[in-house]
């Protein structure tokens, strides 16, 4: 990728996806506002939809735009810097991906680690912790199943699983979070949330 078309694109992503989706959700009258009367309301804690899943399906748009790398799907290509990738997902925690390959991967378990948190993201501060436990697990599996299965059946090129893992997670996280919140904790909220 030529740099000059990087901050272009990061601009472009800024105001047209994320800032709508940032100001629906968090502001005082934004359509997905579920604590000050949105029309239809959404609960983020810290993101899930705004960043997750905004960030997730932008990865799939582009993937589907873009089209396939030369030689996908017969030349699989993993990430370039696997032990950044480590060294990241390590300060968050580990999973694994054991049906897969008969053996846990550092791969796996960053995707692993990563779609729990992604899928928590949103619940974050309104459910209980089995709860909490419960979103990571249905997360990890769902993702796991994106990433493994329905990416190869429908063919899209997304190298970094990015879609599979932010956008499928998010938009599970969101979802589940109106299953799983507990609505007590609306009146708790902290004052910049209200």
């Amino acid at each position: 990728m030529v740099f000059s078309a990087m901050p272009v694109l990061t601009i472009l992503w800024s105001v047209v996806v994320y800032d709508p989706m940032a100001h629906m959700v968090w502001v005082k009258g934004g359509l997905l506002n579920a604590s000050l009367g949105g029309r239809f309301p959404t609960l983020d804690f810290a993101g899930g939809t705004v960043v997750h899943l905004t960030s997730g399906v932008s990865a799939l748009v582009c993937a589907l735009y873009l089209g396939r790398r030369v030689g996908y799907p017969k030349e699989q290509t993993a990430p370039h810097s696997v032990v950044l990738r480590f060294i990241g997902a390590c300060m968050l925690w580990a999973g694994a991906e054991w049906t897969r390959n008969g053996e846990p991967s550092a791969l796996g378990g960053i995707s692993g680690a990563v779609a729990g948190l992604v899928a928590i993201t949103p619940a974050a501060g309104f459910v209980q912790p089995m709860a909490a436990f419960a979103i990571g697990l249905i997360a990890g599996v769902s993702c796991y199943a994106m990433v493994a299965k329905v990416k190869a059946r429908l063919g899209y090129d997304d190298l970094l699983d990015a879609f599979g893992v932010h956008g499928a997670g998010g938009t599970l996280g969101a979802l589940l979070t109106g299953i799983f919140a507990v609505s007590t904790r609306f009146s708790r909220m902290p004052r910049g949330m209200s």
